[in-house]
Protein backbone atom coordinates (compact mmCIF):
# COMPACT_ATOMS: atom_id res chain seq x y z
CA UNK A 1 0.00 0.00 0.00
CA UNK A 2 2.97 2.42 1.09
CA UNK A 3 4.62 1.37 -2.74
CA UNK A 4 2.06 2.19 -4.26
CA UNK A 5 1.09 5.63 -2.60
CA UNK A 6 4.66 6.72 -3.26
CA UNK A 7 4.50 5.39 -7.05
CA UNK A 8 1.33 7.12 -7.42
CA UNK A 9 1.72 10.31 -6.10
CA UNK A 10 5.25 10.65 -8.14
CA UNK A 11 3.75 9.68 -11.37
CA UNK A 12 0.81 11.43 -11.09
CA UNK A 13 1.99 14.98 -10.08
CA UNK A 14 6.07 14.31 -11.46
CA UNK A 15 7.50 15.38 -8.42
CA UNK A 16 9.15 13.08 -5.67
CA UNK A 17 8.86 13.41 -2.27
CA UNK A 18 11.29 15.36 -0.14
CA UNK A 19 13.34 13.29 2.15
CA UNK A 20 12.92 16.18 5.08
CA UNK A 21 10.79 18.46 5.40
CA UNK A 22 12.19 21.50 5.89
CA UNK A 23 10.30 25.52 6.69
CA UNK A 24 11.72 28.69 5.83
CA UNK A 25 13.09 30.48 9.00
CA UNK A 26 11.16 33.32 7.95
CA UNK A 27 7.52 31.81 7.32
CA UNK A 28 7.38 30.77 11.24
CA UNK A 29 8.16 32.91 14.22
CA UNK A 30 10.51 31.42 16.64
CA UNK A 31 8.15 31.63 19.22
CA UNK A 32 5.28 29.82 17.52
CA UNK A 33 8.22 26.81 16.82
CA UNK A 34 8.81 26.93 20.45
CA UNK A 35 5.31 26.68 21.08
CA UNK A 36 4.41 23.97 19.16
CA UNK A 37 7.33 21.77 20.27
CA UNK A 38 6.48 22.77 23.84
CA UNK A 39 2.68 21.47 23.41
CA UNK A 40 3.73 17.94 21.76
CA UNK A 41 6.49 17.32 24.41
CA UNK A 42 4.19 18.56 26.75
CA UNK A 43 1.07 16.29 25.48
CA UNK A 44 3.43 13.24 25.34
CA UNK A 45 4.32 14.23 29.07
CA UNK A 46 0.54 13.91 29.94
CA UNK A 47 -0.32 10.78 28.32
CA UNK A 48 2.44 8.98 29.80
CA UNK A 49 1.71 10.39 33.20
CA UNK A 50 -2.35 9.79 32.47
CA UNK A 51 -0.90 6.48 31.26
CA UNK A 52 0.59 5.26 34.57
CA UNK A 53 -2.05 6.62 36.91
CA UNK A 54 -4.70 5.16 35.36
CA UNK A 55 -2.50 1.61 35.68
CA UNK A 56 -1.69 2.38 39.16
CA UNK A 57 -5.58 2.24 39.47
CA UNK A 58 -5.54 -0.98 37.74
CA UNK A 59 -7.84 0.41 35.07
CA UNK A 60 -8.33 -1.52 31.98
CA UNK A 61 -6.87 -0.08 29.01
CA UNK A 62 -5.03 2.55 30.59
CA UNK A 63 -3.38 3.97 27.58
CA UNK A 64 -6.51 4.57 25.72
CA UNK A 65 -8.06 6.12 28.83
CA UNK A 66 -4.52 8.66 28.62
CA UNK A 67 -4.69 9.40 24.96
CA UNK A 68 -8.73 10.28 25.05
CA UNK A 69 -7.41 12.77 27.94
CA UNK A 70 -5.29 14.46 25.68
CA UNK A 71 -7.13 14.10 22.35
CA UNK A 72 -9.61 16.16 24.21
CA UNK A 73 -7.16 18.51 25.38
CA UNK A 74 -5.72 18.90 21.81
CA UNK A 75 -10.03 19.39 20.73
CA UNK A 76 -10.38 22.17 23.15
CA UNK A 77 -7.23 23.58 22.99
CA UNK A 78 -6.23 23.56 19.39
CA UNK A 79 -8.10 26.36 18.28
CA UNK A 80 -6.94 28.18 20.77
CA UNK A 81 -3.25 27.56 19.94
CA UNK A 82 -3.73 28.35 16.58
CA UNK A 83 -5.51 31.87 17.05
CA UNK A 84 -2.35 32.91 19.53
CA UNK A 85 0.22 31.61 16.78
CA UNK A 86 -1.69 33.98 14.11
CA UNK A 87 -1.80 36.77 16.65
CA UNK A 88 1.85 36.31 16.98
CA UNK A 89 2.47 35.56 13.39
CA UNK A 90 0.48 39.17 12.77
CA UNK A 91 2.62 41.07 15.45
CA UNK A 92 6.10 39.67 14.02
CA UNK A 93 4.74 41.00 10.17
CA UNK A 94 6.27 44.67 9.07
CA UNK A 95 3.57 46.84 8.30
CA UNK A 96 2.91 47.51 4.51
Amino acid sequence: MAIHAAVSSTVSGGRRRARRLRVHQGLVATRVQLAVIAGLVGLAGVTVAGALLARADHAHHPVTIASVVVAVAIVVGGPAMMTNARLVAARSQPAA
